[in-house]
């Protein structure tokens, strides 16, 4: 009989241990929830170099801070892309409207420059409202952006080179534009998360050295450890939480 109640005395103390190691382990999982919690960044920060657009918030728009700005003003979110898509629309229609206006560029070549230089003044101003231009300089180097603003440049040359007389193809003018309308709009769509991939899965088809880039960079770019993220767009990378 002794034995027996010391065998159940056993299991009873072995049942009571088991119970509060488990209280134990959910009490660190709770804990371990709110410090995580505590150290995700507010929702409502306001920081500089990436739009962040939240599909659950009735059209809100926020902005988080970058350490590193340069030459970047502190604009509310709603100003800053309503001040992007304003932007960009005009300077992409006035590149539009330079098409037709090379008919006349041999008579008014003055008429066909100052459009050009308007709309390309609102298309920059319009990269800045989307990133301030220090983290621009670190982002071009991703291949799609700098793929696309080699192209730019080349177009840039074929249109200098017939403003000022170099070229008389009205066809190299053309093309021209059109090839900076295209890599112009690609180099806005790379910023986006939700495009950026399928650019990326255009471009890097033909299988150029330049443009080949591994899976996991590109998902390092968009990683996101908040699950609330899947409610979200961003406009360039996630930044780093301060330690």
């Amino acid at each position: 009989m002794g034995n027996k109640g010391d065998s159940n005395a056993i299991s009873l103390l072995f049942f009571l241990k088991l119970i509060q190691l488990i209280r134990r382990t959910n009490n660190k999982k709770a804990m371990s929830k709110e410090t995580r919690k505590s150290m995700d960044l507010p929702k409502h920060e306001v920081r500089d170099g990436i739009i962040t657009l939240h599909r659950n918030t009735l059209g809100d728009i926020f902005i988080t801070k970058y350490q590193k700005v340069f030459i970047c003003f502190p604009l509310s979110p709603a100003v800053r892309f309503v001040g992007f898509v304003f932007s960009f629309l005009v300077g992409l229609f006035l590149l539009f409207i330079t098409l037709p206006l090379t008919g006349i560029y041999s008579t008014k070549p003055i008429i066909l420059m100052c459009f050009y230089i308007i709309s390309k003044t609102c298309l920059y101003i319009a990269l800045f409202f989307l990133a301030s231009p220090w983290r621009q300089c670190i982002l071009i180097c991703r291949p799609v952006r700098f793929s696309t603003t080699a192209f730019h440049v080349i177009g840039m040359v074929g249109v200098w080179l017939t403003i000022f007389s170099v070229s008389d193809s009205v066809l190299v003018l053309i093309l021209s534009l059109l090839l900076q309308i295209v890599m112009i709009t690609f180099y806005c769509l790379s910023y986006l998360s939700f495009t950026h991939n399928v650019l990326f899965d255009c471009i890097k088809r033909p299988h150029i050295p330049l443009l080949k880039h591994s899976k996991k960079d590109t998902e390092e770019e968009f990683k996101t450890t908040d699950p609330s993220d899947a409610d979200q767009i961003h406009i360039e990378i996630p930044l780093e939480q301060k330690k």
